[in-house]
């Protein structure tokens, strides 16, 4: 290169944007309208946790503290349950926005809109900066750790209420209760009350089991999109549609 020849600027080596004009404003815009949406459902999952250890709590704190009713335990299972199921629900749901961020960020296909693709629930594979690292082998993510962390506590804690719910049922029966009678108290009785929460407790947490399966599904499901499907070919919902109905 000639001497009086000055290097390049980084602003005039950079690659532009995939998109531009409008349709790049509308992209940046629905970006950030999706990652303030998937921020919020972060916060709302939070107050969960924060509402189901309230509850757990107040039970616990209830039965052992005060001498309360240790039948009220059996409630536990369900409380744990519904926690389990509302937050898989939100998870899918965040999955799938991250699904379409990503894909708005392959569009786009610029440093600094590259978070989802990279950081975000997605499994989309390493950032190519880590390479600078060196090494073939990527350390695991934090977020794996705490995911799996958080799946034994889930699965000890189900499991201890469920015991404990059965275990109380089977002690106490119906004893002291408005349906409190001979029979009510009998030993049978009681075995089958206790089979009967036992049945309920079990279709609860087989049904939380195939919801985290299916959110699985939907997040390898997501990731595949995101490596496979070309940013040329996306069009939108709506002139997808247009198009299937066309050809029908």
């Amino acid at each position: 290169m000639d001497e009086s020849e000055e290097p390049p600027r980084e602003s005039e080596t950079r690659s532009q944007p995939g998109v531009s004009g409008e349709e790049l404003e509308v992209l940046l815009h629905t970006h950030e309208q999706l990652r303030e949406e998937i921020r919020s459902h972060g916060k709302r999952k939070s107050r969960r946790f924060v509402a189901t250890f309230t509850v757990t709590g107040v039970v616990v704190g209830y039965v052992f503290a005060r001498g309360g009713d240790l039948r009220l335990v059996a409630l536990l299972p369900l409380v744990l349950a519904f926690q389990y199921l509302s937050h898989i629900s939100a998870q899918t749901y965040v999955t799938e926005l991250a699904g379409i961020v990503g894909r708005i960020e392959k569009q786009i296909d610029y440093p600094g809109v590259e978070y989802e693709s990279y950081y975000g629930t997605l499994d989309t594979g390493t950032h190519p900066l880590r390479s600078y690292l060196g090494g073939d082998e990527q350390p695991t993510p934090a977020n794996d750790h705490v995911d799996h962390g958080l799946r034994l506590i889930a699965k000890l804690s189900y499991v201890v209420a469920c015991w404990a719910g059965l275990a109380a049922f089977w002690l106490d029966g119906l004893r002291n209760t408005g349906l409190s009678t001979t029979i009510a108290t009998h030993t049978v009785t009681r075995a089958g009350i206790v089979v009967a929460l036992a049945l309920v407790y079990g279709l609860l947490g087989r049904r939380v089991m195939k919801a985290y399966e299916a959110y699985n599904r939907e997040r390898d499901i997501e990731a595949d999109l995101f490596e496979v499907f070309p940013t040329e070919a996306y069009e939108g919902v709506a002139t997808a549609r247009r198009k299937m109905r066309r050809d029908e």
